[in-house]
């Protein structure tokens, strides 16, 4: 019961990272406005004027830094939801796996791979981690193209086809 309530964990890894790359995009809209205000306020012809610029692009940069912090606390969960579902998926083969074929089984067992050794490295890319964890979870929808992508793919790979 509680494993229906409950998402796994390389679902949950996939949303983290997705909501990483939210922060950093935010984070980086700050930074250029913030970034912007104070180019302007070098050109302001009063002080006056230039001191308020640079009061408005403090909050900006202030807000900017709380996010690297939260953004480096939910790449942590990222890597701890992501170690979590591997260990999870590597378990055991899904269901019905007896009759995949040889491209199938190798195209999954690549995605598994690739997490593993995306893993062990010190600086893990969590795109290629969290779109290898999208794969596995979509198995079932694969198409021959993708099977047969993802079957040639190298588990050291710096990306991973889409499709």
């Amino acid at each position: 019961m509680s494993e229906t309530s409950t998402p796994h964990p390389a679902h949950l890894a996939i949303n983290l990272q997705r909501e990483c790359v939210q922060m950093k995009v935010r984070r980086e809209t700050l930074r250029a406005e913030a970034s912007e205000l104070r180019k302007q306020a070098k050109t302001a012809v009063l002080k006056a004027d230039a001191f308020a610029m640079r009061a408005k692009a403090k909050p900006l940069s202030d807000e900017a830094q709380t996010i690297k912090v939260q953004m480096g606390k939910t790449s942590k969960a990222f890597l701890e939801q992501a170690q979590h579902a591997h260990a999870l998926l590597t378990k055991r083969m899904p269901d019905g796996w007896c009759q995949w074929g040889v491209v199938k089984t190798r195209a999954y067992a690549t995605c598994l791979d690739i997490v593993a050794t995306q893993l062990q490295r010190v600086h893990p890319a969590p795109a290629v981690v969290a779109l290898a964890l999208q794969h596995v979870l979509s198995h079932e929808s694969w198409t021959d193209h993708t099977m047969a992508q993802l079957a040639t793919t190298k588990a050291n790979a710096k990306e991973i086809p889409l499709n």
